[in-house]
């Protein structure tokens, strides 16, 4: 009589093992690329944001006739100031405000950023991205530096699975008179 060849149940469970081992890493690997595809999707995003926001500020600041805020101080005039609030007048007439208010006032903080041009305010950030820490900082030069106007700030956004990812961006626009 031929002995037959089959698995043992031993054999199988081992498979099975094995098979289980595979599919739980293939799981995992697909869940780690597809995790950091979200993360580098809204890195893009801040990426990109930050830079049109960098573009705006230093917009504003080109054709800067005088700036109201951040002021001089008047006890040390040679002193950086810091302010939360852009404020210039521009040679053309026309005035312009950056600040974090919906209303454009500078009172009341949000986590947007808008510009101020004549009586229209206008939120500057995608919905999906938020503002933190916006600060100028009005450097006013003297002997051969000139006078230069400092933003920086945090963007943040969400991943579609909740996880917040924040940059930094600042930028340095020196002033002609």
């Amino acid at each position: 009589m031929k002995e037959q060849k089959s698995f043992t149940l031993i054999e199988t469970l081992v498979y099975i093992a094995l098979f289980a081992i595979l599919m739980g890493g293939a799981v995992v690997v697909a869940y780690t690329v597809f995790e950091s595809a979200g993360r580098n999707q809204a890195k893009q995003i801040l990426q990109q944001e930050g830079d049109f926001l960098i573009g705006k500020i230093e917009w504003v600041l080109s054709g800067v006739q005088t700036i109201a805020s951040p002021p001089l101080d008047p006890l040390n005039p040679t002193a950086p100031i810091q302010s939360s609030i852009l404020q210039i007048a521009r040679y053309d007439g026309s005035s312009r405000t950056i600040n974090t208010s919906e209303d454009c006032s500078g009172m009341t903080p949000t986590s947007n950023i808008f510009l101020q041009k004549g009586t229209s305010c206008s939120q500057l950030n995608n919905s999906n991205v938020q503002i933190n820490d916006l600060v100028f900082t009005r450097n006013p030069g003297e002997g051969i530096n000139p006078e230069s106007v400092s933003a920086s700030f945090t963007l943040t956004a969400r991943t579609e699975n909740g996880m917040l990812i924040n940059q930094d961006f600042s930028t340095t626009k020196y002033l002609r008179k």
